[in-house]
């Protein structure tokens, strides 16, 4: 019997998933975004609304230049690990499309939206501790059909 690579694996899961229509895996979400599991995933406009289109993601709007920002990426490295294969931690940088920032009349960074199944559940400005984030994650993950 031959071995599957870790890509044919992948691409024969998400060929079954598109066949009976079913919803994409966290881990084949990741894979689609060049991210590992257990890791914060780097949204691009041209993603952006895949990625959040089903089961769970929560989206950082950041900036370089917004110093709590860099303080929220370490939570939510921290984050990424402990909500593994459940939901997707994201960031998306507002230097790289104003579209965005205008739909989700982002005034204040970090901004954190958490969506499911595209739908905008919470909204978070400013520093937000993990436990908070941990809490309305794994509340949204534990409602959801399948993850």
């Amino acid at each position: 019997m031959t071995q599957m690579t870790y890509q044919t694996h992948l691409a024969l899961a998400l060929a079954l998933a598109w066949l009976c229509g079913c919803q994409k895996t966290v881990d084949e979400r990741l894979a689609e975004l060049g991210a590992q599991p257990g890791k914060v995933a780097t949204l691009r406009e041209a993603t952006f609304e895949q990625t959040i289109s089903e089961g769970v993601t929560l989206v950082d709007f950041w900036s370089d230049w917004c110093t709590p920002c860099n303080k929220q990426s370490e939570i939510l490295e921290d984050l990424a690990r402990a909500v593994s294969n459940r939901a997707v931690i994201a960031r998306f940088d507002i230097e790289t499309s104003k579209k965005l920032v205008k739909k989700f009349k982002l005034e204040y960074l970090p901004t954190l939206i958490l969506f499911k199944d595209g739908k905008p559940l919470q909204t978070y400005t400013g520093l937000t501790e993990r436990v908070t984030l941990l809490l309305v994650v794994e509340k949204a993950v534990g409602s959801s059909s399948r993850q």
